[in-house]
């Protein structure tokens, strides 16, 4: 039976099996009761509590991999912002796509999304914790890009899928190298990586560039505000709570076992302030409310991080709140930028205005997010603010960029929230969004508050717990809604001041920022779009001597590479040697070979196509006889079905094909006969190689032997065909089915060309 904590991740991807058949049951309204599940589990999830719980399973042992999950502080609060908020996010794409056929595509694939980062946040063995990063990487790519008619979505997916592609790929060889230097890669059992081993800098720097990839921190920022060519709900959920948060998690993961390394603290404290800056004064530039927002969070994922390297009860408390905070402030207002743009048809501040009288509710809840967004007391967002600021004064040379970071914010949150509702006149068209495109706004935004409120009377968030997971000290650190007048205040007080004023002038100096962004040639997305623009040409190049869009020309390299390099490898190891034991054959088994090769040499030698057809059939059953002759009746029966496609196929295509003609000179098929025959010749060496090799142990010993233990299976040949050799069963099994499907394909054109002539 499954555990609980597996029982949460499968949950998730059930729901994204059943969701297609659910929607073209009910239509729009089993949209809106998709929220079910993530709800479910979020309820489940906060009665469970943030107590630590885990569940294992083997799974590839040999490789280190487990099936092993862990619920902490930590995990739990990232699990109730993926469910909480994935909950409120399934009931706005009810409302946001309404009756579109893709509806259950979409949401198919949110909830693998969901299911995928649920595993992420309670993986607790480094290679099970890879499989689920890089199922978030798959699935964010089918979203981002699932409006693929539009050139753009397309290229934004490729290139969101190849920056955190890349990073996991750096990540997978850290958490390895990292799991081998601690003995186990079960990630709450790894001791602290001692600063004098010799990979100690090696991991941090690979476990660090997958995280830097995946949460979008300088200079891999550009991917992020590419990535909002995807509908708003997939923004919403991607930017408050899932997949951009994963590379901070990992990093939060990590830092019992890495966070006291000496290039930990400079490392991330300086990439967090420079994402925090650039973000902060990349949202400057932008006029669409998406983009305002996306490059706002490139800066909030940038104070994450900056937390994280000052560490300390000071950064514990910043990661804690802010964390919090940013998730229900960012997903409150992309959804409400979301809604005006479905109900407005236009995200640009400069076209917008007054939509608060037509749209009250959005606006509200849009308010809400602001206020908390901006750091005014008593929201969560002031919490936040005020302990990044702390944090901050322990490394004082981030602290430009905190308060860089905290103005754009305040600016970003005006411009979401104020300018189109409450500046401007009224549009003629526009109203009020749906009620499930309502309900996630309003609730984020009345729960910044209410968390706020909550902090002096309760730990409501369990904020205390979380910090206590990240120091990682033994003790709690105490999280306060007010902690007096102090520095902290004081520059929390003067960000949102020049935030203020940000806004105000914002309007004199914005065409000429605007235009002075667009001169800009190049950065970093532009260098990724080169490098992708210029990675097919190289491969193209690479391939043009060895693939020239001619079969003949292919066949003939993949035959003289398959005839080479063996041959060099058995010269290189003195041919063949030791004693070698031949049998007489049967007469029916020479009968079988002679058929197989008689067949063979007319097939090559005939000049009818129908006469070739019937000579390869010879060849293929005749190879079947011999499987089954040797004690393969497996492959004896793969052959045999193979076989009768092959010339199914054959008589399928043969009235389409050209007429019958010679394709080269004498030379020429000289040529390829010497070719071919030199490839039989190395191919019964090798045979021959290894029969004359030493002794060894029979294989067939080892599979009776673990045949019960470790395929957990009596019938010998059973364990061998779905264990031992799974993958080798797993290709047969393809190869039927896909030429079957061929066969279907060809029988149904067939069909279609005979009633169309009809």
């Amino acid at each position: 039976m499954p555990s609980l904590l597996e029982l949460i991740v499968l949950a998730a991807f059930g729901l994204g099996l059943v969701v297609p058949a659910w929607w073209r049951s009910l239509g729009k309204r089993g949209s809106a009761w998709t929220a079910v599940v993530p709800g479910g589990l979020f309820v489940w999830l906060a009665a469970m509590g943030p107590g630590e719980q885990t569940s294992f399973r083997p799974w590839a042992p040999d490789l280190g991999a487990e099936l092993a999950f862990r619920l902490d502080p930590l995990s739990w609060i990232f699990c109730l912002l993926i469910t909480g908020i994935g909950a409120l996010v399934f009931l706005y794409a009810s409302g946001y796509f309404g009756d579109d056929p893709a509806t259950g595509r979409f949401l198919s694939t949110l909830a693998c999304f969901m299911g995928a980062m649920l595993g992420l946040a309670l993986a607790d063995n480094a290679i099970l914790l890879f499989v689920f990063w890089e199922l978030t990487s798959i699935t964010s790519f089918l979203l981002i890009g699932f409006k693929s008619a539009k050139e753009k979505a397309r290229k934004a997916a490729i290139q969101a899928l190849f920056v955190t592609g890349a990073g996991g790929l750096a990540m997978l060889a850290g958490l390895v190298w990292l799991g081998l230097e601690s003995g186990t890669f079960r990630l709450s059992e790894m001791p602290a990586l001692p600063a004098a081993s010799a990979g100690a800098v090696p991991i941090l720097l690979l476990v660090a560039l997958g995280a830097f990839t995946k949460s979008a921190q300088f200079p891999f920022h550009f991917w992020l505000p590419g990535a909002m060519e995807a509908p708003t709900p997939v923004s919403s959920y991607l930017h408050s709570a899932t997949m951009v948060k994963a590379g901070v998690f990992l990093l939060a993961r990590l830092n019992p076992q890495l966070g006291e390394l000496p290039l930990w603290t400079p490392l991330l404290a300086t990439a967090g302030a420079l994402t925090l800056l650039t973000g902060g004064l990349l949202s400057l530039r932008a006029t669409d409310l998406k983009q305002i927002l996306a490059y706002s969070t490139v800066a909030g994922l940038g104070a994450l991080v900056l937390a994280l390297g000052v560490g300390g009860e000071s950064g514990a408390k910043a990661f804690a709140a802010f964390l919090v905070a940013h998730a229900l402030y960012k997903g409150c207002l992309f959804m409400a930028a979301g809604s005006v743009d479905h109900e407005a048809g236009s995200r640009d501040v400069r076209e917008l205005g007054g939509l608060a009288r037509l749209m009250p509710w959005t606006a509200a809840g849009a308010g809400l997010g602001m206020l908390s967004m901006a750091g005014l007391i008593p929201f969560l967002g002031f919490v936040g603010k005020e302990y990044l600021i702390g944090a901050a004064l322990k490394a004082p040379w981030t602290l430009p960029a905190v308060i860089v970071g905290a103005a754009t914010a305040g600016w970003a949150g005006f411009q979401t929230a104020i300018r189109p509702f409450h500046m401007g006149s009224t549009p003629e068209a526009g109203h009020e969004a749906p009620w499930s495109m309502r309900v996630g706004p309003l609730v984020l935004g009345g729960l910044a508050l209410a968390l706020g409120l909550l902090l002096p009377v309760m730990d409501a968030a369990r904020l205390n717990d979380v910090g206590a997971a990240v120091w990682a000290s033994g003790d709690t650190p105490q999280i306060k809604l007010w902690a007096g007048i102090n520095a902290e205040l004081m520059i929390s007080l003067a960000s949102l001041a020049l935030g203020i004023i940000l806004f105000v002038t914002w309007p004199r100096w914005q065409q000429a920022v605007v235009e002075r962004a667009d001169r800009v040639k190049f950065g970093p997305a532009e260098g990724c779009r080169a490098l992708l623009e210029v990675m097919p040409k190289l491969a193209g190049f690479a391939a043009a001597p060895f693939q020239q869009g001619r079969l003949r020309i292919d066949l003939l390299v993949v035959v003289l590479t398959a005839t080479l390099l063996p041959a060099i490898a058995l010269l290189r190891h003195g041919g063949l040697s030791g004693d070698l034991e031949l049998t007489m054959p049967l007469i029916h088994e020479v009968m079988v070979v002679a058929a197989a090769v008689i067949g063979a040499i007319l097939s090559s030698a005939t000049q009818s196509r129908l006469a070739a057809i019937a000579f390869l059939g010879v060849s293929g059953f005749s190879t079947a006889l011999l499987f089954a002759f040797f004690g393969a009746p497996d492959l004896a029966v793969t052959q045999l079905l193979v076989e009768t496609l092959a010339v199914v196929f054959f008589v399928l295509v043969f009235s389409k094909l050209p007429r019958f003609a010679a394709l080269g000179s004498r030379w020429v098929k000289l040529r390829d006969a010497a070719i071919a025959s030199a490839f039989g010749l190395v191919m019964t060496a090798l045979v021959l190689a290894v029969l004359s090799a030493d002794p060894m142990t029979p294989v067939s010993a080892q599979h009776l032997a673990l045949s019960v233990p470790e395929a957990k299976g009596a019938n010998v040949v059973n364990t061998i065909l779905v264990d031992f050799r799974a993958l080798d069963t797993l290709g047969e099994i393809t190869v039927l089915v896909l030429a079957a499907l061929g066969v279907f394909s060809l029988l149904r054109m067939d069909r279609e060309e005979a009633e169309a002539a009809a």
